[in-house]
């Protein structure tokens, strides 16, 4: 188990790009969104794959984490 400030933190203002970054510094596969301090979500690397090989998809790297 981890210490909870092992996991990249992100917010729903942080950019796709951002994210990565954050989860890179952090290396634990995942990213952990916050808002006010209350948990909202998990983006796993996963989600950042199918972020950048879907032309179409939610997500864009200039696009916040949260639409």
């Amino acid at each position: 188990m981890h210490p909870i400030n092992d996991v990249a933190q992100i917010n729903n203002k942080d950019s796709i790009s951002s994210c990565a970054k954050k989860m890179t510094d952090n290396p634990l596969g995942a990213a952990l969104l916050l808002e006010n301090g209350s948990l909202k979500g998990i983006v796993t690397e996963g989600d950042l794959r199918k972020s950048i090989a879907s032309k179409f998809g939610p997500f864009k790297f200039n696009r916040t984490v949260h639409k």
